[in-house]
């Protein structure tokens, strides 16, 4: 969520990305402090595309295997027995391969229908943030329905930006996507409750 709103925020004007997402939800809830159905929350495709284009450019976990008795073959490679492999999430969910064009950038258009134009790829099934299969993350569901209404709270209640003396390159340039995401740098936002708002009235 932190890195959803540095990209969202940090963003180049021409995009947009904060006003869109409060647009997008201020016309599913009109009530701004009002009770945020999950339901909706989920048919939302603008916050659902921030939410995964986040989570694509900030999840570079992995689940190392072991390899049979008797070794495997791998995209035409043989593995031997006892060898321990793994899927580099951040590797893949950065390849482009499966998102192009600028595989690198936060462009959360990538996941909305037409994508970022003709020609361009967004592998959905390359988005590796909880696993895949069997060993899917059991609690997936229920991160993406905390995501979505952490985000969505936070957009329709609050006026944010970044402060002018905010390095967006230097803060891109301390994530570092290892087996987790470690920040290096403090991300500083500077809120402000949105005016016109019935805060004596909030339903939380």
């Amino acid at each position: 969520m932190a890195l959803a709103f540095y990209f969202i925020l940090s963003a180049p004007q021409k995009y947009g990305y904060y006003s869109r997402l409060r647009k997008e939800l201020d016309l599913a809830f009109p009530d701004a402090l009002g009770t945020l159905s999950l339901e909706k929350l989920n048919t939302l495709p603008f916050l659902n595309a921030v939410i995964n284009e986040g989570l694509r450019l900030g999840s570079p976990f992995y689940l190392p295997r072991v390899v049979p008795p008797g070794g495997v073959e791998i995209a035409g490679k043989f593995i031997p027995p006892d060898t321990q492999v793994a899927i580099a999430a951040y590797s893949q969910q950065t390849s482009p391969e499966n998102f192009w064009p600028e595989p690198l950038e936060f462009r959360p258009d990538r996941w909305l229908p037409g994508g970022l134009g003709p020609g361009s790829r967004t592998e959905r099934t390359a988005l590796f943030s909880f696993s895949s299969g069997p060993h899917v993350c059991i609690a997936k569901p229920f991160a993406y329905q905390e995501m979505r209404h952490v985000i969505a709270r936070l957009v329709l209640a609050y006026d944010m930006e970044l402060p002018g003396y905010f390095d967006a390159k230097r803060y891109r340039d301390g994530i570092l996507n290892m087996r987790t995401t470690i920040l290096q740098h403090r991300l500083p936002v500077v809120v402000r409750r949105r005016p016109g708002l019935s805060w004596e009235k909030a339903s939380g």
